[in-house]
């Protein structure tokens, strides 16, 4: 598995080399409430056949090799998905054959949507292709995949795919600390915003008692004079609370 996604990983960063070679009008850009456009010409933009062999260590393909180009694509036409999950398109090819495949040219916003799997199902009339794409791009934008035959120009489709936001469900931080009055340095407390996919993890930070200790934009807390304060944090996206209890102590010499 950890090959797998290194091979992975290594295939992004290639294509992530390729795409930025390209004009933005072919890259599908970000739009908001609407698809960028994708590139109809040019043999260095990546095929289904290449995407699949790398993204699978050269996976041995068993379709027949064929000599035909694609006359058929078929795949999910409207997907919509939370930031940061990922999410996998079906793409049905025909005819069911390598040469096919090769002939497929595939293009996406390799920022917005990195490539992180593929795997195929074959029979004698159709191939499907499953890509698994990341949705890493923000929230509320839709971004266009598009697929089209290098030698049939006008055998193409798209994939429409709507990014939504990913909605914080609850903070955690340690129910409570100890520190010592008037003493230099300071403790940092570390809100966990779950999921760990939430689309916004930003958090505000306040003492109920600024004598005893005080805590800034970071969640340092710096303790003042003996007694106690609650610290708590709150999510900016939903709202979501918690607190943490800190007791100050004069020192013991």
């Amino acid at each position: 598995m950890k090959r797998r996604f290194e091979k992975a990983l290594l295939f992004v960063m290639a294509l992530a080399m390729l795409l930025s070679m390209l004009p933005v009008s072919a890259m599908g850009e970000t739009q908001t409430g609407a698809a960028g456009g994708f590139v109809s010409k040019g043999k260095d933009i990546p095929d289904m056949l290449m995407i699949l062999n790398v993204l699978n260590d050269n996976l041995e393909i068993t379709l027949p090799v064929g000599s035909k180009p694609a006359d058929k694509i078929i795949p999910r036409r409207c997907i919509t998905v939370h930031q940061n999950y990922l999410f996998t398109v079906p793409v049905v090819v025909a005819p069911a054959t390598q040469s096919a495949l090769r002939d497929l040219r595939v293009l996406w916003n390799n920022a917005s949507l990195p490539i992180v799997g593929a795997k195929y199902k074959g029979n004698s009339n159709r191939a499907t292709v499953y890509l698994t794409f990341l949705a890493a791009g923000k929230p509320t934008n839709t971004w266009k995949i598009g697929y089209q035959s290098l030698t049939r120009k006008a055998v193409k489709s798209q994939t429409y795919v709507t990014i939504v936001p990913t909605k914080v469900k609850s903070v955690l931080l340690p129910a409570t600390d100890h520190m010592y009055a008037n003493q230099p340095g300071s403790l940092q407390l570390t809100a966990t915003v779950l999921p760990d996919e939430a689309s916004n993890k930003a958090v505000k930070w306040s003492s109920s008692n600024t004598s005893v200790a005080t805590v800034n934009a970071s969640g340092q807390v710096v303790a003042h004079d003996p007694g106690t304060a609650t610290i708590y944090v709150v999510t900016v996206s939903g709202h979501k609370k918690a607190k943490c209890t800190i007791t100050v102590t004069q020192p013991m010499y």
